[in-house]
C-alpha cells in the first residue's frame, strides 16, 4: 500500500504504530492517539516523521464529557474529556523530545461513532468541545485564556441556539439532557443465592447441557 501511495505522489497517515516500520520520513505522518504510550510519540519525533496530537486523552470526542453522563467511552472506567482538558492541551503537555516540536503539525481531534446514530447526539458530544480545540490549537500558550474563553463561550452557546445545535452547556448541564442514542450497559448488581454454583452453571449453559445428557441417557435405558 505505502509504495502505491508514494507512487501517487502523495503521503501516507498512519497511527502511531506504524512508528515501528521503516516507512520513509518525507512521506509519512503519524498519528499519536494513545497518550499512555507517551515513547511511540518520541520515536516517531526520533525518526523525523510529522506528528499529529490526538491521544485518546482529551481529543477522543466519543469519551463523555461530565461525570453524570452515561453513554460514551471513559479510560479505566473513570477518566473523561471535559472541555476544560481540551482547552488546557497541550499547555501541560510536555514533548519527550522538544528538539522534535517543528514537526507536530498540529492537533486533531477524534470522534468514533459506535454510540452515535443521530445529529442531535453528534451536536451534543461536538459542541462546544470543537470551540475549545479550536482555540487550544490556534493560540500560543501564553496568550490562552481560559476565563476569558469561557466568557466569550456564553455568546456562542446562543449562536448555537440560534442554528439548532444540541450542545452540552457546561455552565448549565441540565439545559440539553444527555443525548442518547443507545442503551449504555449499566453492569447489574450481583444477586446472592443459597445455590449460587448451579445458577452459574444453568446461566453458562453448562448445567442444561449436563441435564439434557442426563435425560437422553435415562430415556435410552428405558427404552430397552
Amino acid at each position: 500500500m505505502t509504495d502505491t501511495v508514494i507512487s501517487m505522489n502523495n503521503k501516507i497517515l498512519c497511527w502511531d504504530e506504524a512508528t515501528e516500520t521503516d516507512l520513509p520520513a518525507e512521506k509519512t505522518i503519524i498519528f499519536w492517539w494513545r497518550q499512555n504510550v507517551p515513547a511511540q510519540l518520541d520515536l516517531a519525533l526520533q525518526k523525523k516523521y510529522q506528528v499529529v496530537l490526538c491521544p485518546r486523552l482529551p481529543l477522543y470526542f466519543d469519551f463523555v464529557q461530565d461525570n453524570a453522563h452515561l453513554s460514551g467511552r471513559r479510560w479505566n472506567s473513570m477518566l473523561f474529556n471535559t472541555i476544560s482538558d481540551v482547552y488546557t492541551f497541550p499547555d501541560k503537555f510536555i514533548l519527550p523530545d522538544k528538539s522534535g516540536a517543528a514537526q507536530v503539525l498540529g492537533m486533531q481531534a477524534n470522534l468514533w461513532t459506535e454510540t452515535v446514530a443521530s445529529e442531535k447526539r453528534l451536536d451534543f458530544m461536538i459542541f462546544p468541545r470543537m470551540a475549545a480545540l479550536g482555540e487550544a490549537a490556534w493560540t500560543v500558550s501564553a496568550k490562552k485564556d481560559e476565563n476569558s474563553f469561557n466568557e466569550r463561550l456564553k455568546s456562542n452557546l446562543l449562536l448555537y441556539d440560534k442554528a439548532g445545535i444540541y450542545y452540552y452547556n457546561p455552565f448549565d448541564p441540565s439545559m440539553h439532557p444527555e443525548a442518547i442514542d443507545f442503551a449504555p450497559r449499566i453492569p447489574k448488581p450481583a444477586v446472592k443465592s443459597k445455590h449460587h454454583h448451579h445458577d452459574k452453571g444453568a446461566s453458562s449453559g453448562g448445567h442444561h447441557k449436563a441435564a439434557s445428557s442426563h435425560k437422553k441417557h435415562n430415556t435410552k435405558k428405558t427404552s430397552k
